[in-house]
């Protein structure tokens, strides 16, 4: 039961947090967390995302889930901005606004700069951070700088960390790399698409003959729920053709909906791949020695 899954989650998150660092350190990580993940729950309510839930990942931090068959490119980028994006400019407001000579104060921009740092490394075009995911929706097509990107990213990451002497964060690294070898799609045409000589993305009337039945086959070799009910190596229409025939028809159209202006790409790649991990960086050093 679903319902159980947040609070259940948030405990353990505590708990664990509690013996790794102390209960209000692992208390404000979780607010910080939780104040992220609402940005991309409430996003993902607002255009219509089926089943949305919102859990803690002890350790690692925290996840929404949610269904949506024929996503926005547009809807898709803002939920995923839409977590670490305020969560800056929160972080900001309570180093800048508070009065700095009391204990109070230095604490809470203590906890905002925390709001900033983690929602910063969230925004790293480094997959799977948010960030690193709004780079592969914006570039699907360009494996080489999806792939170079992320290995130049934790290079540079690993030097200030090390330089730093801050050794938690190759916790982060180790993070990241490792989901750059395990990530995998479960989305059924993603994994047709390298295999297909089918042009999928012509329409499903432009398909010959041949393209269907090839597209057909390799359907089936790849999803065993539908070779329950249809035979593979067979190239005759089956009784119950015109069912498998739609789902045919609904894998090869695009989930995402490319509908995002070039300009805005434009200014959201620039953001991702520039100003995140170069022109906030050196701000900060700036900030930090003239203080």
């Amino acid at each position: 039961d679903w319902r159980w899954v947040f609070p259940v989650s948030l405990i353990l998150f505590l708990v664990i947090g509690y013996f790794c660092w102390d209960f209000y350190w692992a208390a404000g990580i979780a607010l910080i967390i939780l104040i992220h993940e609402l940005g991309h729950f409430s996003v993902m309510k607002l255009y219509g995302y089926k089943q949305v839930r919102l859990f803690f990942v002890p350790l690692f931090g925290g996840a929404v889930m949610g269904e949506k068959f024929r996503k926005s490119q547009t809807q898709e980028l803002i939920m995923l901005l839409a977590g670490p994006i305020p969560g800056l400019i929160l972080g900001v407001i309570l180093i800048y606004c508070t009065d700095q000579s009391t204990e109070t104060g230095r604490r809470t921009a203590i906890f905002g700069a925390s709001f900033c740092f983690i929602n910063w490394l969230n925004l790293l075009p480094l997959y799977p951070t948010d960030g690193g995911r709004a780079l592969l929706l914006l570039l699907p097509d360009k494996k080489y700088l999806t792939k170079t990107i992320p290995i130049l990213g934790i290079i540079l990451l690993g030097v200030i960390f090390f330089y730093s002497e801050f050794y938690v964060g190759f916790f982060f690294l180790f993070l990241v790399l490792t989901a750059q070898f395990i990530a995998t799609n479960d989305n059924l045409r993603d994994t047709i698409w390298p295999l297909s000589n089918v042009a999928l993305s012509l329409e499903y009337e432009k398909w010959t003959r041949s393209q269907y039945w090839l597209f057909r086959e390799e359907i089936l070799l790849n999803c065993t729920e539908l070779q329950k009910t249809y035979q593979t190596g067979s190239y005759q229409k089956a009784p119950n053709e015109d069912n498998l025939r739609d789902k045919l028809i609904d894998i090869s159209k695009p989930n995402i909906k490319n509908d995002l202006h070039s300009f805005w790409r434009f200014l959201v790649l620039i953001f991702l791949m520039f100003v995140v991990p170069v022109v906030i960086p050196i701000l900060t050093f700036v900030i930090l020695s003239i203080e």
